[in-house]
């Protein structure tokens, strides 16, 4: 088994935080993390630490590799981002930053499940922040 370093490192380089809308009718946002990659006994070590699931990518041409890509979301994402953070370099403030928003948004759901204009707003701004993130390196 790897140590947590060793998953940091290469999440940090192959991997992709996420925080999306379903839909353009559902007012949930979703944190979501995937690494997408053609060796998929990786993959099954970050699934069989970590959890979430392996699913096979779209061949673009048979020249290509197959491709697969290990996903979490919502709690596991969060879970899984608390652990690596500290090692991370490139994805430190996109983690912190979906750290947060799953952490207010697991706050909210305790108190009740009823989502208001404001818990919507709030959500979105995380949304276009994450976005913004994207765009600094």
């Amino acid at each position: 088994m790897y140590n947590i370093s060793y998953y940091a490192g290469f999440f940090d380089g192959e991997g992709c935080i996420m925080i999306k809308k379903p839909s353009k009718t559902c007012m949930n946002y979703i944190l979501e993390v995937r690494i997408t990659n053609t060796y998929r006994p990786i993959l099954e070590k970050f699934s069989s630490r970590f959890g979430g699931t392996i699913h096979k990518g779209i061949r673009r041409s048979e020249r290509h590799k197959e491709k697969w890509q290990w996903c979490i979301s919502a709690r596991m994402a969060y879970e899984f981002l608390l652990v690596i953070t500290p090692f991370l370099h490139l994805k430190k403030l996109e983690a912190e930053l979906a750290i947060e928003f799953q952490g207010l948004k697991k706050a909210a759901n305790q108190h009740t499940n009823i989502t208001t204009p404001r818990k919507i707003n709030e959500r979105a701004n995380y949304y276009w922040r994450m976005r913004g993130l994207k765009n600094v390196i």
